[in-house]
């Protein structure tokens, strides 16, 4: 029987990945994190232990991975928390981690991410199809998921021959609140000028609690990219993230094809 350590526990994906674990495997839960035993109480039993501490605390980070197979880490924008939680791994000797850096930050997907292979150590990171195929209003957002995309493709190549494997997720619309108030914040002043923008943010009002995505489904999708042999260095999730991708692809060709000239002219010639 597997044991998974969860940090972090009390979070909203943590939740939901805990009780995935807990509904459709046989494993064991340790989880952990501020105040756990008081915020978690009602679900310690059998199969769950919990345990308190803060991601700093390496010496309880040890205790808590005491016959632990696996880590789940939601978050890891805390660098040196991060590197804490990794030392500690190493002490102990655990050398399983999934990490869904970015992943849940503003509760987008669900990360019921089992199933590991003990050949390889795959990571999964979460991007956008908005990281490759971008509008109006969206462009901080865009930039940070296209940082997460290169990020996880220049990784990719450093890391294998480690054995290990990353890709970027990049989902289409998720049906959850990631749309309501509390996730996207709207400008007090509104210049007339705007107008693109002003019809995007209209749009995504109308989409809030539409979009096409079933979480679930993308938690499953995220499994079996894991579990492949060979995982690919990006997988986009959903038909709208294939159609705009494919959409966005045309009209790349044809504006490389239309300044193939201009592009090649800054070349010192060939002697």
């Amino acid at each position: 029987m597997k044991k998974i350590l969860v940090l972090g526990a009390a979070g909203q994906i943590a939740r939901q990945f805990s009780q995935r674990l807990l509904a459709e495997t046989d494993m064991e839960l340790v989880l952990y994190g501020r105040n756990i035993s008081t915020r978690l109480a009602a679900l310690k039993g059998d199969r769950v232990s919990l345990v308190d501490g803060t991601f700093q605390d390496q010496k309880a980070l040890m205790q808590a991975l005491q016959g632990v197979d696996l880590v789940y880490l939601n978050a890891m924008s805390d660098a040196q928390a991060t590197q804490t939680i990794i030392n500690a791994m190493k002490q102990v000797g655990v050398t399983h981690l999934i990490g869904a850096t970015i992943a849940g930050t503003e509760g987008e997907v669900p990360q019921p991410l089992v199933g590991w292979t003990e050949a390889n150590l795959p990571a999964a990171y979460i991007a956008s199809i908005s990281g490759t195929v971008t509008g109006p209003g969206q462009a901080i957002y865009s930039a940070t998921k296209a940082a997460v995309i290169m990020m996880s493709e220049a990784l990719a190549d450093e890391v294998a021959p480690f054995g290990i494997q990353v890709t970027a997720v990049g989902p289409s619309g998720v049906r959850t609140d990631f749309l309501d108030d509390r996730s996207m914040k709207r400008p007090q002043k509104q210049l007339p000028e705007y107008q693109a923008v002003r019809q995007t943010m209209a749009g995504l009002t109308q989409l809030n609690h539409n979009q096409s995505g079933d979480p679930e489904l993308v938690g499953q999708a995220i499994i079996t990219l894991v579990q492949m042999e060979e995982m690919p260095r990006r997988l986009y999730l959903g038909n709208w993230s294939l159609g705009a991708l494919q959409q966005k692809i045309g009209t790349l060709v044809e504006e490389i094809n239309r300044n193939v000239a201009l592009s090649q002219s800054i070349d010192w010639p060939v002697e």
